[in-house]
Parts: structure tokens; C-alpha cells; sequence
């Protein structure tokens, strides 16, 4: 958000957890306790957090009437529901990093949700992110095959998390 926003846009991060967490805190949590507050926010509940901040964020004097949206993981993931449900009025489309497509059958992505993504969207990942880079060819193959405007990048080396770790001097967090 502040790469955004020193380029000039109009950038906020939503807090789409503290709602399930009991409030806002800067106390970081165990992975497990994370991933079950993660896993308490609904497709719908997500939807509607974003649109109330692209509703909020495109009322601001300096803004345009469009929006689109960023994610990383989770947040990657949420691009793709936000791309299936269409957004509000001036959507524009989406870039998930290291998000996978949330609606999958087997391996292969849903094509009736598919079909409902009506702006451009793109999946950035890490090839080393063995998890989302084995659902890719069929992310890439059934986005293309229904036409939509859709750009898959899997970049050679990076992990999991790339764009967080790239400074980082420690051992990665997450290398898969």
C-alpha cells in the first residue's frame, strides 16, 4: 500500500480479520490461531469489506470513480472472489500474489466461476511455491480457454511470500 500510494494512487489496507479477532491488536498470533481467524472470513464477508473500502476510497475528492484490488496469500486469494463476484461499480480488476484461485474442483478451477470474471486479472508466484504453482496450468489453461484477460507469471527461484522476503537477510519463513 505504500508502493501504491507513493505512485500516486489513492492505496488502503483493509483489515478484513479484526472483526473475528475481537477487535484490532499488534499482537501477532501462532500460525494455527492465524490460519483459524483466516479461515473465519467468509467469501461474502471479504467481498463486502472490499467494497466498502473501494465505496469509501472512491468518494475521496482526489479519487476516480475505479478501483481494483491487490492480495498477497490470503489476500491473493481474495482477488479471485472479489474477480468471481464481480465487484461494484468501478472495478477494474485485479493482481494476486501467491493467491490461489479459491474455487477449485480436483485440481481444476471451477469453470462456472470462471465464466462470472468480467475484468483483468493476474496471478504473480513464485515457482518454488510448489502449492500454487502446481494449480497454475489449469488456473492459466481455464482462464484462457473461457477467454478471459488473465496473465499467470511463475518467477523462476522465488518462494513463497517473494515480495516479503526479497530484503530479508534471514531464513524465509515459508519456502515452499
Amino acid at each position: 500500500a505504500d508502493q501504491v500510494a507513493a505512485d500516486g494512487f489513492i492505496a488502503v489496507a483493509p483489515d478484513l480479520i479484526s472483526r473475528v479477532r475481537g477487535g484490532p491488536s499488534t499482537t501477532e498470533l501462532p500460525g494455527d490461531s492465524a490460519r483459524r481467524l483466516i479461515a473465519g472470513v467468509n467469501a461474502a464477508e471479504r467481498n463486502r469489506g472490499i467494497a466498502a473500502v473501494a465505496r469509501w476510497a472512491m468518494s475521496q475528492p482526489a479519487a476516480d470513480a475505479r478501483y481494483a484490488v491487490i492480495g498477497y496469500c490470503w489476500g491473493g486469494s481474495t482477488v479471485f472472489m472479489h474477480a468471481v463476484h464481480g465487484g461494484i461499480a468501478g472495478y477494474s480488476g485485479g493482481v494476486a500474489f501467491y493467491g490461489g484461485f479459491p474455487y477449485m474442483d480436483g485440481g481444476v478451477p471451477v469453470a462456472d466461476s470462471v465464466r462470472k470474471i468480467a475484468k483483468p486479472v493476474m496471478l504473480l508466484n513464485g515457482a518454488n511455491d510448489t502449492r500454487i504453482g502446481s494449480a497454475m496450468p489449469a488456473i492459466d489453461s481455464t482462464m484462457k480457454a473461457l477467454g478471459k484477460a488473465y496473465t499467470g507469471v511463475n518467477y523462476p527461484g522465488a518462494i513463497h511470500g517473494f515480495l516479503r522476503a526479497q530484503d530479508d537477510r534471514a531464513t524465509p519463513r515459508d519456502t515452499t
